[in-house]
């Protein structure tokens, strides 16, 4: 998705690819019109983001350096809210 929004200013090229891809074209095309992420989606997402945040801030970054582990830890933290609080698509 965020690729998609990214693209639609960058190529169009790209963007149009896209949104004819037969494995996500459909869904990057629902969440555009406002229909929102499947619920295994956003399962998806949240899971890896817990995962590979969760190995950066305490495995990759060095215990001395705080900041950097601050900053990616608040990024994961958005990251989940922000998936959390789009709208769940029912394919409906």
């Amino acid at each position: 998705i965020l690729a998609a929004a990214c693209f639609a200013r960058s190529s169009d090229r790209l963007y149009n690819w896209i949104l004819n891809n037969p494995s996500f074209g459909p869904m990057v095309r629902r969440f555009r019109d406002g229909k929102g992420i499947p619920l295994r989606v956003k399962l998806i997402a949240i899971s890896s983001i817990v995962v590979f945040v969760s190995f950066a801030v305490f495995y990759t970054i060095p215990e001395p350096i705080v900041i950097p582990r601050i900053i990616t830890g608040l990024a994961g933290i958005i990251g989940i809210w922000y998936i959390l609080t789009c709208p769940t698509d029912r394919g409906d």
